[in-house]
């Protein structure tokens, strides 16, 4: 993956996010295409705030169960009250990664991130380099949780970094997961072409499709699920369906070797 644009005049991918829920961290030419995104999809900005609240209420859960390393691929500019903000409140023991090869988003990590969060400036597409990057930052004997909110939907090949992260970290670590659901989007060619045509590939999912991604590992609740659907006490939609919301979330668990092989098993049956 080549590095970001980061002229005002052409749209850069983290700023377009940004420009969707409201940011001040973008330019007119993100605007535009946030325009023509909210067009097409009127309901994007709350289902991208709603996918946060999903990452931000699951990574309180995970703290729960004892997870005290947290990674947030592809970060993003940061926001008041994000998921590595509400951790280090929580947990201050914590390791907090912030991980994107945008230069300018880091820049912002580093002046707005809770004190002690590594800003780590390394493409997560390049397995060797990623590998690497948590090696150094992360202590990979124990558990990790990886925040991967919009991340696999823009990757034609989301295998290789599950494979990538399956390899290197341990049994009973984490992947938290938003991804655009084609099923759910009224139009997903369209979305996806705007995407495209600001520089920004998107590959948008069924639930079949994500769950198949996640197969070899343990994907947590019943199924990949609808993300406004399992935030605790959450903000009322204007209009209460599932429907107005186009994305998904799902919590995969690194499976350790026994459970590996007992599955693996299983699917020979």
């Amino acid at each position: 993956m080549s590095g970001p644009d980061y002229g005002i005049e052409q749209p850069n991918g983290a700023r377009v996010y940004n420009a969707l829920i409201g940011g001040k961290d973008n330019y007119e030419a993100d605007r535009r295409v946030q325009f023509m995104l909210v067009e097409l999809c009127p309901s994007l900005p709350r289902t991208l705030w709603r996918a946060r609240d999903f990452v931000e209420s699951t990574a309180r859960r995970l703290v729960v169960t004892g997870v005290r390393q947290f990674v947030d691929l592809g970060a993003g500019f940061p926001r008041d009250g994000d998921a590595l903000a509400q951790l280090r409140v929580l947990a201050p023991d914590s390791t907090l990664v912030s991980l994107d090869n945008d230069v300018l988003v880091n820049a912002h990590g580093r002046a707005l991130l809770p004190p002690r969060t590594v800003v780590v400036d390394a493409d997560y597409t390049n397995g060797v380099e990623l590998t690497k990057a948590l090696d150094c930052e992360l202590d990979l004997t124990k558990p990790v949780a990886v925040i991967l909110a919009s991340v696999l939907d823009h990757l034609a090949r989301p295998t290789d970094l599950l494979e990538t992260l399956g390899a290197i970290l341990v049994p009973d670590s984490y992947l938290v997961i938003t991804h655009l659901g084609s099923d759910l989007l009224s139009d997903p060619t369209a979305v996806a072409a705007v995407f495209e045509g600001a520089g920004m590939p998107l590959f948008p999912r069924d639930r079949v499709e994500l769950r198949a991604l996640l197969d070899g590992f343990d994907v947590q609740k019943v199924d990949v699920v609808p993300a406004d659907s399992l935030v605790p006490n959450a903000e009322p939609l204007a209009v209460a369906t599932t429907a107005t919301i186009s994305s998904y979330g799902a919590v995969a668990r690194i499976l350790g070797p026994v459970e590996s092989s007992q599955r693996e098993k299983e699917s020979r049956i």
